[in-house]
């Protein structure tokens, strides 16, 4: 008599997702062409391909903490580790239900109002999720603790700082930094809060024009320079907002001291082919690396980047400024800088 023993059956391994995507593959899908190409401009190189959404802006583990990043300790199994991307997952199902709501087989359908905030903490996530974003928090962190680093020295040891040694978080740290912000929900607030008090304006591409978008979509521009946290970020007075939805329609925000485009917002409107490149070259500005779009026809922004070369290394994230000429005024009896028009200040020289 044949017996067969049954063993009971372990547990299926974890799946693990390692293609991590900073920029949405359902996202990504508006902005293909009718044969199915999405094509990717390499902004350092010039180079020009086409590829898959599931190809691009992605890194293999982007999302993933590493050991020493949790507090107490390492991070012991991929339940933790997973964590970032399995929010990112979720994020993703959200923005493609707020993006079909606004759109409806690639018509404009209007924003209600129960919808307006929902966009809003959509693009603040997007905003934050990205390879640039990270940098740039990288190097915020970097540098301010190399300041307090300085700033010790020179307190224990007066006429010393210079000797203070640089500070570098390591990459463990970083992660869980930029994790951490992601999934908190006062940075969306902040963001969406701030986005929602804009004007609004859908702007439709016309015949023979197509928005683009890149691997840093939600893309800003600011209209005044100044110094301080009130002159670099989303709260600043003037800052204009362009976030592409697809080839043919472009969110645009503009906080409430800029001119609001000739629309309402409960309409689209049909703008010109000189704003459609205004929009992508502000796209391209902001643009980590990779810019992508519908046509292999990238020559207006090849001749924007050739105007601009220090955006084919960089990304215009920073907004440094450059100042022509510091003017200052009495405030309360002291005497400050003067929060001067940009014709006063210059960002990097932008040619536009």
């Amino acid at each position: 008599m044949l017996v067969r023993l049954q063993y009971p059956m372990s547990s299926p391994p974890i799946q693990k997702t390692v293609k991590q995507h900073y920029v949405p593959r359902l996202y990504l899908r508006n902005f293909k062409n009718p044969d199915g190409k999405l094509w990717v401009y390499n902004k350092a190189t010039g180079f020009i391909l086409h590829s898959g959404e599931s190809k691009v802006a992605f890194e293999n583990g982007f999302y993933d903490l590493v050991d020493g990043s949790l507090e107490g300790g390492a991070a012991e199994d991929w339940n933790e580790k997973d964590r970032g991307e399995r929010a990112m997952s979720r994020f993703d199902l959200e923005l493609d239900r707020v993006l079909k709501l606004l759109l409806s087989e690639g018509q404009f359908v209007g924003i209600k109002n129960d919808i307006r905030n929902a966009t809003a903490f959509a693009m603040a996530i997007q905003h934050m999720r990205t390879a640039s974003f990270r940098d740039r928090m990288d190097q915020v962190a970097n540098e301010s603790m190399s300041k307090l680093s300085q700033s010790f020295i020179e307190l224990n040891f007066p006429g010393q700082g210079h000797l203070a040694p640089t500070v570098e978080l390591t990459d463990a740290f970083l992660r869980q930094e930029h994790i951490n912000t992601i999934l908190d929900y006062d940075h969306w607030r902040l963001f969406g809060d701030a986005i929602a008090t804009h004007r609004w304006a859908f702007c439709i591409a016309p015949p023979g024009s197509s928005f683009i978008t890149s691997d840093e979509p939600v893309s800003m521009r600011f209209h005044f320079a100044g110094q301080g946290p009130d002159f670099g970020g989303i709260k600043s007075k003037g800052v204009e907002i362009v976030y592409p939805l697809n080839i043919r329609f472009a969110l645009v925000t503009r906080e409430a001291s800029l001119p609001p485009l000739p629309c309402s917002e409960a309409m689209p409107v049909q703008v010109e082919p000189d704003f459609v490149d205004y929009c992508n070259n502000l796209v391209a500005a902001n643009s980590h690396r990779f810019i992508f779009g519908s046509s292999d026809d990238f020559g207006k922004i090849t001749l924007f980047l050739d105007r601009n070369q220090e955006l084919r290394q960089r990304p215009w994230g920073l907004w440094e400024t450059k100042m022509s000429k510091l003017r200052w005024v009495k405030e309360n009896g002291r005497r400050v800088p003067k929060q001067d028009m940009i014709s006063q200040r210059r960002f990097l020289d932008i040619n536009w």
